[in-house]
């Protein structure tokens, strides 16, 4: 591609330094018929003049066109030069809007790795509220059904199987509640164990990218 636009300049620069020669004087005539032309030496002179003024403009043709062309080549050095370093900083521009990506990308990939986790911890953390709530509850219903027992102790005989029926309707709401705490205690395990090895999975799959 360089090599062709150095042509294409040469041939335009010859093209206008050809204007530039100057032209020879015409020849003189020749000499009419039924004349005898006087012998002299004039045309050798005038000959020998048009030799001299064309070799001149040849000279000058040719140190105009060596300086054209030690311009030329000069500018067009200077000008691939600069394409170079513009090629190079496009090349690192390029490698920079790579690494650009590559960092979203990894930036994208921890924040999906939070959003996970969050979610994992706050189903957690929900758990082990309603968890904390019902033991609560556990400890003020057995206190009731512990007090109720000392109040009836000191009651009627009439009014004590009734007292007592109240007792075991409160036993078994408390052994109710006792099932569900297992149950969310169970439930809680569970989603501890899951958390675990989805953050065992975010590990690995953080291993695999990097």
């Amino acid at each position: 591609m360089r090599r062709h636009i150095h042509l294409c300049l040469m041939v335009t620069l010859l093209r206008s330094l050809c204007h530039a020669i100057p032209t020879p004087p015409s020849p003189p005539p020749p000499p009419r018929l039924g004349r005898t032309a006087k012998p002299s030496g004039e045309p050798r002179t005038a000959l020998t003049e048009d030799v001299n003024i064309l070799m001149y403009g040849v000279l000058q043709f040719s140190q105009g066109l060596h300086d054209v062309y030690q311009s030329t080549s000069s500018k067009l050095t200077r000008i691939w030069h600069k394409q170079d370093i513009n090629d190079l900083r496009v090349g690192a521009l390029q490698q920079k809007l790579a690494e650009s990506q590559n960092a979203v990308v990894a930036l994208e990939s921890k924040v999906y790795q939070l959003k996970e986790e969050i979610q994992l911890s706050s189903q957690t953390t929900e758990t082990k509220k309603l968890f904390q709530d019902m033991a609560y509850n556990q400890r003020v219903l057995q206190g009731q059904v512990a007090n109720l027992e000392n109040v009836l102790d000191g009651m009627e005989e009439v009014r004590w199987q009734s007292g007592r029926q109240q007792i075991a309707k409160l036993k078994e709401l408390s052994e109710s509640h006792s099932l569900l705490l297992q149950h969310l205690q169970l439930l809680l395990s569970r989603q501890q164990d899951q958390l675990r090895e989805q953050r065992r999975k975010l590990l690995r799959i953080k291993e695999v990218r990097e």
